[in-house]
């Protein structure tokens, strides 16, 4: 898919980097990548989704690390999709491992990474996830990718894409915003 890099920059608010390799990392096992290429005119979007469905983790293991270093070669900057902690510790833990490679792969070859939560990858491009009610956030994501050009076959690629996006874009602050704590006071009794 081409897109021209002027349509999208209106759509989306950024300045998009020009002659710039993104690769957008949404880690499961059902792995979404998305690279994306920009020329002096144009976005080219290409992505996959990898399944990585048995039940020996060493054989996930094994079979991601060797897709991410086939996977990764010439990309200027690579956003991995951060872990969200949930219900199941044990669940995170384990995504956790999957962004870990990615992450190895990336310093192994010289690739500059940032790592980001979907929610906040979102929010940069202001994507009501909301709009199709709880647990169906990716049919949003893949309603907004629609509406800029993007057109989305599989749902587990959309938030890869939206990773990607972000890294082609000038001027995102991928530091995480902690809001300071608000001091407890406490009531003193006046004297009289």
């Amino acid at each position: 898919m081409k897109l021209k890099i002027k349509d999208i920059e209106s759509k989306l608010g950024y300045v998009i980097k020009k002659n710039f390799k993104s690769v957008g990392v949404d880690t499961a096992q059902t792995t979404g990548v998305a690279f994306l290429k920009t020329d002096q005119t144009y976005i080219h979007i290409d992505s996959i989704v990898l399944g990585f469905k048995t039940k020996e983790k060493r054989e996930i293991y094994e079979s991601m690390i060797k897709t991410f270093a086939r996977l990764f070669n010439e990309e200027d900057m690579a956003i991995i999709e951060e872990v969200f902690v949930g219900f199941s510790r044990a669940g995170s833990v384990e995504l956790a491992k999957y962004g870990a490679f990615a992450i190895s792969e990336c310093i192994k070859k010289d690739i500059h990474y940032e790592t980001i939560s979907a929610v906040s990858a979102r929010a940069k491009f202001k994507i009501n996830t909301r709009k199709y009610g709880k647990g169906k956030s990716k049919l949003a994501v893949a309603d907004f990718l629609t509406s800029i050009g993007i057109n989305v076959t599989d749902d587990n690629i959309a938030d890869a894409i939206v990773l990607a996006l972000v890294g082609l874009c000038e001027g995102i602050d991928f530091s995480k915003k902690v809001k300071p704590k608000k001091k407890r006071t406490t009531k003193r009794k006046k004297k009289l």
